[in-house]
């Protein structure tokens, strides 16, 4: 038994223990004394990872130390470079009076508003007092509070409005750098009324080209004639409204009554769609935009009658007029130039 422990302990080691001279401090084999000539080592101890890394682990040189990375850091430098004005570069142009780009029936649009719906006090002037009195009766008819999130808007609203229309007047009348500041406006005047709604209506072709509380003005005007909240405005709302806050009101049970079933008739279209906040607003932009008196935008305030008569196709009955003498055969060669005619009797 002694001799297989000894040729398995040569097998593992590879050399004689009793050759070494080394002696472990325990001895597996207790049967054998501590004054016995042989003395069998324990085994091999085991070490641990962390062990075995330090001992393997060679100490690091200089020439074996990688060098460490760069760290970059950007820096972003931004600057204003005013390059002037000049012939080649766009310079900010003064604002001129756009007037000019409405038509005859647009500015009548525009005067019915300016007298009929705000210059209630006939002193041909649109200021803050204008704006402050309808706010008080919008208020009134809509029993709104002071502190109201509706009359706190429609206030912000007609703000911004006067706002508008106080810059952009000053605006036109502004002098040169070189010479001192015009006085702050405080009203408008019925020429700087239709000259600012011309900058406003002039290049404009949908509601989004407006500004914002151009896009906002039908929404408190919708919610002010639908007062009971149902989305549809009724005949009964739409009187209520001309006798409330127009001058309308001022003509007579039998004019109103007319007036009234004039401006339903051509919001709604002879009564076959429901005047919603959609058609309001349609008709609203029919308002701001229409040209000639062909849709329902005109009765949004009342009726606005045209100052001048138009006609979109005019006839021209002087030839039925004309002797004989006067009146020019026709012939098919007139076909292939341009005459003089303006009429031709068939």
């Amino acid at each position: 038994m002694l001799r297989k422990s000894i040729r398995r302990i040569k097998g593992r080691n590879g050399t004689d223990s009793s050759e070494s001279g080394r002696q472990s401090p325990k001895s597996d084999n207790s049967s054998l004394g501590s004054n016995s000539p042989l003395h069998i080592p324990s085994k091999p101890q085991k070490l641990t990872n962390g062990e075995v890394k330090r001992r393997v682990k060679k100490p690091k040189s200089h020439t074996e130390e990688k060098p460490a990375k760069k760290k970059f850091d950007y820096i972003v430098h931004t600057a204003w470079v005013h390059r002037g004005f000049s012939d080649d570069v766009t310079e900010v142009k003064k604002l001129l009076p756009g007037g000019d780009l409405l038509t005859d029936f647009q500015k009548d649009k525009f005067r019915y508003f300016f007298f009929h719906v705000l210059d209630l006090n006939s002193d041909n002037v649109i200021s803050a007092e204008d704006f402050e009195k309808l706010n008080e009766r919008i208020r009134h008819y809509m029993d709104w509070s002071v502190n109201s999130i509706q009359y706190l808007a429609m206030k912000e609203v007609h703000s911004t409005f006067l706002e508008c229309f106080l810059k952009t007047a000053a605006n036109f009348s502004k002098q040169d750098d070189d010479e001192p500041e015009v006085e702050q406006k405080t009203c408008v005047t019925i020429d700087e009324w239709i000259d600012v709604w011309g900058t406003l209506v002039g290049t404009a072709k949908k509601l989004d080209d407006f500004p914002m509380w151009v896009q906002y003005y039908p929404k408190i005007l919708f919610d002010i004639i639908n007062r009971s909240g149902t989305g549809v405005i009724t005949k009964s709302q739409l009187k209520y409204f001309y006798t409330a806050f127009l001058d309308v009101g001022k003509l007579g049970e039998h004019r109103l009554e007319e007036i009234t079933n004039n401006a339903f008739s051509a919001l709604t279209s002879g009564g076959d769609i429901r005047l919603t906040y959609h058609i309001f607003k349609l008709s609203f932009l029919n308002f701001l935009l229409g040209k000639q008196p062909n849709g329902p935008g005109q009765f949004i305030f009342g009726t606005v009658t045209p100052r001048t008569a138009t006609c979109m196709f005019p006839v021209d009955y002087s030839a039925m007029n004309a002797t004989d003498e006067d009146i020019e055969p026709f012939r098919h060669e007139k076909l292939e130039e341009k005459g003089s005619r303006r009429s031709v009797l068939v």
